[in-house]
């Protein structure tokens, strides 16, 4: 039996350390409930595989109008998982300022935000203002996209990016523009969809508490 050293133990630990250490860049603008990015979204590049979008939805709030649109699908650049859901969103505006965008409901899931200039399917395919900050709400919901000084007249967002490591979507969401005012639309937000097995799981779950229930049935009758 070949013997293993203490030495050599704590070198393979130390080497998953380091490897897990290096990996952390990917993971750097992930966002907590309740934490405040502080600093502008980093650019993300990738493949974007479109599943669905709200089309154009037409702004109009205090003076401020114009344009904004969410699409979901999968992204190649998910430090999720390239299968998993990730939200796009883009506005821009025909006449007053929006200062920020945000979009829900994303609590229970894992959040990481980034932004790029460049989106062939978005609104304008390329935006002129970049996000200068994000932040999550307390509860996980909210994630809102700052845009420093504002968003004028001829204008237009970058197109800000949430991953998550939801395996599944649904049109129960909201998006929003803000400014002096806001408006809300209906959007898309993510959830979950159990994997086969754990239908399997339950089904045999189910069955064996069946089995228990009559058991007791029995016990009681013959009692």
């Amino acid at each position: 039996m070949k013997r293993v050293s203490v030495a050599g133990v704590f070198g393979v630990f130390f080497a998953i350390l380091l490897a897990v250490g290096t990996a952390t860049p990917l993971f750097a603008q992930n966002l907590a409930p309740g934490q405040d990015l502080g600093a502008p979204p980093t650019t993300e590049g990738g493949t974007f595989g479109t599943m669905a979008s709200t089309g154009p939805q037409a702004f109009n709030t205090q003076g401020d109008a114009g344009t904004v649109e969410e699409w979901v699908g999968t992204f190649s650049g998910n430090p999720f998982g390239a299968n998993d859901e990730t939200f796009v969103l883009q506005f821009t505006v025909s006449s007053g300022e929006i200062q920020s965008l945000s979009a829900s409901s994303f609590t229970g899931f894992s959040v990481n935000v980034g932004q790029n200039q460049l989106c062939s399917f978005c609104l304008v395919t390329s935006g002129t203002n970049q996000a200068t900050d994000a932040s999550r709400s307390s509860s996980g919901s909210v994630v809102k996209f700052f845009f420093g000084t504002g968003v004028t007249a001829g204008q237009s967002s970058y197109a800000v990016i949430i991953n998550t490591n939801a395996n599944a979507f649904n049109a129960a969401g909201s998006m929003s523009v803000q400014d002096g005012g806001a408006q809300g639309f209906n959007a898309f937000q993510p959830t979950t969809v159990p994997e086969p097995g754990t239908f399997g799981m339950l089904g045999s779950g189910l069955l064996s508490l069946a089995g228990l229930a009559r058991k007791i049935a029995g016990a009681s009758l013959l009692g």
